[in-house]
């Protein structure tokens, strides 16, 4: 997608911490919830309920396509997890520039991917 493959700080931040900090912040709302009230009113259980389905659908959609992966793909588990989390190669070649992998879009005869 970038054309080079991106160093080990942005792999760390993109695999490990974002989803880090990302969970915290959801566990956080979690054990810090309080049921919304407005003005000494206090919204009904039904409606709470409708926010928090809101609210989780959008970040439910990973863990279930993840679990759809695992039990869809061949293999062990060890196998399964591998090859769901493995890129596959795009491109037929990537030249070394200074010391980075670049990819060109022109492959062969001047025709472009």
């Amino acid at each position: 997608m970038l054309g080079f493959h991106p160093g080990l700080f942005w792999r760390t931040c993109w695999t490990v911490v974002s989803p880090a900090i990302l969970l915290a912040i959801v566990i956080g709302g979690f054990v810090t919830y309080k049921p919304l009230t407005v003005n000494d009113y206090k919204y009904p259980g039904w409606v709470m309920a409708i926010g928090w389905i809101l609210a989780c659908s959008s970040m439910a959609c990973i863990p279930i396509v993840a679990i759809y992966k695992l039990v869809t793909t061949k293999g062990s588990i060890k196998e399964k997890f591998l090859k769901n989390i493995t890129t596959p190669k795009q491109y037929p070649e990537m030249p070394e520039r200074d010391g980075v992998l670049w990819y060109s879009p022109t492959i062969h005869n001047g025709t472009r991917l």
